[in-house]
């Protein structure tokens, strides 16, 4: 835990320091949203330490049962989630309507699932239904987007059932021996893994100052822009640190 938490903690700061000279929140709750990591996007790492502590129990719950049952506590999340903070329009932090377990707990039952699994199912179903739910996504964000003239991007119930489409599709064993074929192009994509972690901690700062510095219209055009950025200057950190550094600043 430490190695998610301390990272998290440091890249958090910048944020802390303008939250408390900015005035726009007492010492007292900047602090407590620093130590609980809910700047930003960080409120996943608060999500991970809580997935960290139940894992013993999850470990004991993993069957298809269970997996159903997951699916259905997440459901009921998500459902509630956006019928708050998108169709009502209630502004929310992230650590308070992504943060708790029980929105994101399918994914790690069913991780913990196909880990002790075969893997072994065709991934056409899969497939079919990830195609499916990625239109559908698109609906449903235009839908609640014309509610409030703003929102509907993010989390969402046919987002949520994309996913799940996407995990079962690339942890399927036909799938992974398929990629397996073509290991030698992607060395890219597992260079960028490597990265990820990192990329994940300090990317909004690189948004920032994109957006400030260089602003680009389109979002795949801004998407290339920052990654690139993000990627090059975490392999010049890793060059320059020391490595006991490395892990402590989320650098591999």
């Amino acid at each position: 835990m430490p190695r998610v938490y301390v990272p998290c903690l440091l890249w958090s700061l910048p944020l802390y320091v303008l939250a408390l000279y900015g005035g726009s929140r007492s010492w007292l709750t900047s602090t407590a949203m620093l130590l609980l990591c809910g700047f930003s996007v960080y409120y996943f790492i608060a999500l991970i330490i809580q997935y960290y502590l139940l894992l013993p129990v999850i470990q004991r719950c993993c069957s298809r049962r269970w997996v159903a049952a997951a699916a259905a506590v997440s459901a009921v999340s998500i459902v509630a989630v956006t019928c708050v903070v998108t169709v009502r329009g209630h502004a929310l932090p992230l650590l308070v309507y992504a943060g708790p377990f029980p929105v994101w707990l399918v994914f790690f039952v069913l991780g913990v699932h196909l880990g002790r699994s075969r893997r072994d199912y065709s991934p056409w179903l899969p497939l079919l239904l990830a195609v499916v739910f990625a239109a559908a996504a698109y609906g449903e964000a235009w839908w609640l987007h014309s509610l409030h003239g703003a929102g509907g991007y993010g989390i969402k119930p046919t987002a949520f059932c994309y996913s799940a489409a996407v995990v079962l599709l690339l942890f399927s064993r036909r799938t992974e021996e398929a990629w397996g074929r073509v290991a030698g192009w992607l060395r890219p994509v597992c260079w960028l893994g490597g990265l990820s972690f990192g990329v994940y901690l300090c990317h909004c700062y690189v948004i920032q100052l994109a957006d400030r510095f260089c602003p680009v219209s389109g979002w795949f055009a801004k998407w290339l822009l920052v990654t690139a950025v993000t990627c090059l200057l975490l392999a010049a950190a890793r060059a320059v640190l020391p490595r006991r550094l490395h892990a402590w600043l989320g650098l591999r």
